[in-house]
């Protein structure tokens, strides 16, 4: 098999942020690749990738793709390159250097996954931003194991993307040009190569399988994804969203995390903030809740429209609203006006509809 170096090297560059997630059971541990009906592609229990790939002669190589990209740096990328298979020996010959590394045996594709295309364009910034903000407010090792994932509610013309740990719970919701009903949760592994595949991006495109969403397609580029999702009901979100409330204050969000990690740096192991209204604004206090003599406060003169106090852990609060702009204003409400139930942090007059939910500490 013969191609360009440089068509090759970009190829396993789109590929490759993928590879760290892939199921042991048919992927060993040097993560090979496959070259195989014009792509360079992957194929386990839960997942296919492929990425097109232009090549002279016969297909059906595989190839570690880490120990192959590293060699590129030592090949003119402008020459032809040629891949072949001898026994058990995978071999890379160019003019001026040769890598010869044990091959691996073909999988073969996994006929549980349909073959199918994304269809429908995504606004690529938007789509970025939520990903982003699900990757802080994403259970990693729960129990509950339909929590360490995305959620993807499809509901008429309109995509929410939805996660939470049980402590926040972030959500997004996109336009999108389809009627599609329907719920699919995206495996958390599947989601950090995604956010990987995304920094680079120019476009992106999502498509379902039929009318149960058994399987979801991603199109990043030319990189074409087809995801089996999580089994399990996830949690009715819904009734933490008011239909209809004032917000408590609003604040552009880089004073309010500004002051946030002044505080903290000043507070030795900082644990717990308190956002406390005043009569000529909002007092913000920042301590350790095992030393009481370790607290700071500052003062914010804006518009608050009713007295309430409330706690939060202040990493936590930083981490679940990173993906909010600074320069953005964001209402906090607090629905219900309790001091241990849930706040929401929304961005104004933002094209992607952001809510960011924090759960309380007790004092």
């Amino acid at each position: 098999m013969k191609l360009l170096a440089k068509e090759l090297k970009q190829a396993l560059q789109a590929i490759i942020p993928v590879l760290p997630s892939m199921a042991k059971a048919k992927l060993t541990a040097e993560k090979y690749v496959w070259i195989a009906d014009g792509c360079l592609h992957i194929d386990d229990d839960d997942k296919r990738i492929k990425q097109p790939l232009n090549y002279k002669g016969k297909a059906g190589i595989a190839m570690p793709a880490h120990n192959v990209l590293n060699s590129m740096a030592f090949i003119d990328l402008e020459q032809e390159i040629s891949l072949s298979v001898a026994g058990k020996q995978f071999k890379l010959s160019a003019k001026d250097y040769a890598l010869q590394t044990p091959s691996a045996t073909l999988v073969a594709p996994n006929a549980a996954l349909p073959d199918f295309k994304a269809d429908i364009d995504l606004h690529l910034e938007q789509f970025k931003t939520a990903i982003q903000s699900a990757l802080h407010s994403m259970a990693k090792d729960d129990v509950r194991f339909y929590l360490n994932g995305l959620l993807f509610e499809f509901k008429k013309q309109q995509l929410n993307i939805v996660s939470t740990t049980g402590h926040i719970l972030s959500k997004e919701s996109l336009h999108i040009d389809a009627d599609i009903e329907g719920r699919f949760i995206m495996p958390r592994d599947v989601v950090l190569a995604i956010a990987k595949m995304l920094k680079n991006a120019e476009t992106v495109k999502i498509g379902v399988s039929d009318a149960d969403l058994t399987c979801l397609s991603l199109q990043i580029d030319q990189t074409e994804m087809v995801i089996n999702g999580i089994e399990g009901r996830f949690p009715a979100y819904e009734g933490v969203f008011p239909s209809n409330a004032t917000p408590w204050f609003s604040i552009r969000m880089g004073d309010l995390r500004k002051k946030l990690q002044t505080m903290r740096k000043v507070v030795e192991k900082a644990s717990m903030l308190r956002l406390s209204t005043l009569k000529q604004g909002l007092e913000l206090a920042c301590y350790n809740k095992l030393d009481t003599m370790q607290e700071m406060a500052l003062n914010l003169a804006l518009e608050v429209k009713s007295a309430h106090e409330v706690h939060f852990n202040p990493k936590l609060l930083l981490d679940a609203t990173k993906s909010i702009p600074a320069a953005v204003m964001v209402d906090i409400f607090q629905p219900n006006g309790a001091p241990d139930a849930a706040h929401i942090f929304q961005p104004q007059d933002s094209t992607l509809k952001e809510q960011i939910v924090v759960m309380p500490m007790r004092p």
